[in-house]
């Protein structure tokens, strides 16, 4: 596995240990009250599970998996992989910031617009790779 795939598929395991942690916390909330405030990062435990998980789960999964370009290329630019990982994690990071009041909340529309980011770099680096995969 190359390795900006298994940065991916270890922060995604991080985010599921965290967001997991979070799940564990509101259930035991849920059934004996004891803060009501820790509800407050329900977001950012859906955020974690969701985007941190199993979004970067697949991301990087596919990374490794798809194609690769004929020739000496193999997968492409591994500048563009690093920087579409600390995109897509910067974008996590800013909109659970931002969901839990630590930044205003105009950084949940930076913080997807980072992760949208991400993804279309994904995109973009593995378009070609799957187009002239036949020819």
């Amino acid at each position: 596995m190359t390795l900006p795939s298994r940065i991916m598929v270890k922060l995604s395991l991080a985010y599921l240990l965290m967001g997991a942690s979070m799940g564990v916390m509101l259930l035991l909330n849920k059934a004996f009250n004891f803060y009501a405030p820790l509800w407050a990062v329900l977001p950012v435990h859906i955020e974690f599970m969701l985007i941190g998980w199993v979004v970067q789960l697949t991301l990087g999964v596919a990374y490794w998996i798809l194609p690769r370009y004929f020739g000496k290329q193999g997968r492409g630019n591994p500048i563009l992989a690093y920087a579409m990982i600390g995109v897509l994690n910067t974008g996590i990071i800013v909109v659970s910031l931002s969901q839990l009041d630590v930044l205003p909340s105009a950084g949940s529309w930076m913080g997807r617009c980072l992760e949208m980011g991400g993804v279309i770099l994904f995109v973009f680096l593995h378009w070609k790779r799957i187009v002239t995969y036949n020819k």
